[in-house]
């Protein structure tokens, strides 16, 4: 029997910790010995899997004596987080048949690359960037989160009925909605403005926003619309946030610094709501992928196609319909988390791996792939393959005005002068 070892920051919320917890549960499922080493913190995650998975809390010398005796066959790096003189002290003492893998949550090789077996990207954007960012000659293979498909399934009538009385909202209404993490980078003001445009011709509609940063809610005490703005602070319990995600018609998914996953797009989408999501090229942009355009909803590159995508949802039902469906078997069939495992699996066992030399053309395809299309100025960026001017597509593709570039300088060389005076 294989013994498997997750490494994570902590088991609080947040996509690292879900996916983590799911690694170490599929592992468990398929019959291997699955723990955990939760290096700062425990949280509500622990109190999910204590009873079937056993976890150690901190790297503690008596804790890490503990591990090496277990001996784990497959060590499973989170890269999110931990700190590197920890897990360079926990990979001295490894024993040297044991294999090192890590899931790479920001595309960025990290401060251990030179001790494991191999690097995970979690999409072909990701592999992109990576090697962009000096990871091309470090074993990688694209495998991406593992979803767990039985934790979400679309809510009943009754209990969707129950939660917009609940909100106060008319059974009859037309929601977009948005589920975050509370922080400005996986928000965007832009959320706030295509709703006040669009509810001055459809009174109907509602926005459901649940844990919104602190600008986002500024923002909507500005609305025009505000009273069909329902927020919610917190959902726990991943039945209340299937319940959340079945009360929307459309998932409105617009992060500045877009996705290196998106757990929440899988989520909407097993639970059958189609979803909206802004490419994001000059940063993470694996929603992409996670969405596929015309499979589990839209992708759109600008204001105008975000704005013309949500008209359509809303308006054509069934169409909507189709595209929610569509896309949970496309979460099945790709994100499956026994599958995924299975791919880890299989990618140690590996001599070659080629997923490094992944080619541009195939991030140009993505990038087209879309409700609208990018600008020609945004394509010539990506082709130049160049990570300087990937990020100039924030400004080619108007997500931001070219006159930003300026004071975005401006602040990050009055950032490097403080950093050289302390």
């Amino acid at each position: 029997m294989l013994k498997i070892l997750t490494v994570v920051y902590n088991l609080d919320k947040g996509g690292t910790q879900r996916a983590a917890q799911v690694f170490a549960e599929a592992y468990h499922k398929l019959d291997y010995d699955s723990r955990i080493l939760a290096l700062y913190g425990l949280g509500p995650r622990y109190k999910e899997i204590k009873n079937h998975i056993p976890v150690w809390h901190s790297l503690t010398q008596e804790n890490l004596d503990s591990i090496v005796s277990w001996s784990p066959d497959i060590i499973h790096i989170h890269s999110h987080g931990p700190d590197a003189s920890e897990i360079n002290q926990l990979l001295a003492s490894k024993p040297t048949e044991t294999k090192v893998v890590e899931t790479n949550v920001f595309s960025v090789p990290s401060p251990w690359y030179d001790k494991i077996d191999i690097s995970l990207q979690l999409s072909i954007w990701a592999q992109w960037i990576f090697n962009l960012r000096g990871g091309k000659h470090i074993n990688s293979e694209i495998i991406p989160y593992p979803v767990n498909s039985s934790k979400f399934n679309r809510a009943s009538s009754d209990d969707i009925y129950l939660f917009k009385k609940e909100y106060n909202i008319p059974p009859e209404a037309i929601v977009l909605g948005r589920i975050g993490q509370s922080y400005a980078g996986k928000w965007s003001p832009m959320l706030i403005q295509v709703f006040d445009e669009l509810a001055i011709t459809n009174l109907n509609l509602f926005l459901l926003i649940v844990n919104p940063p602190s600008n986002i809610v500024k923002l909507v005490e500005q609305s025009k619309a505000r009273d069909r703005v329902i927020i919610i602070p917190q959902i726990l319990g991943d039945k209340n946030i299937a319940i959340a995600y079945s009360s929307m018609n459309v998932m409105v998914h617009i992060a500045e610094q877009g996705e290196s996953f998106g757990m929440v797009l899988a989520e909407s989408l097993l639970c059958e709501v189609p979803v909206v999501t802004f490419s994001t090229p000059w940063d993470d942009n694996s929603q992409c992928e996670v969405v596929g355009n015309a499979e589990g909803g839209y992708v759109v590159n600008s204001f105008k196609g975000l704005k013309e995508a949500i008209i359509m949802l809303t308006e054509h039902s069934a169409l909507a319909l189709k595209l929610g469906q569509s896309g949970r078997r496309h979460i099945v069939e790709n994100f499956d988390h026994l599958k995924v495992v299975k791919m880890v699996i299989q990618s140690l066992m590996k001599k070659n791996h080629k997923d490094g030399q992944l080619r541009k053309p195939k991030i140009v395809e993505i990038l087209n792939n879309s409700f609208d299309k990018p600008t020609f100025l945004t394509r010539f960026f990506i082709m130049l393959d160049s990570d300087f001017f990937r990020r100039l597509t924030r400004y080619s593709s108007y997500y931001s005005h070219w006159s930003l570039i300026v004071m975005n300088g401006y602040l990050k060389l009055k950032k490097a002068l403080m950093r050289s005076q302390d």
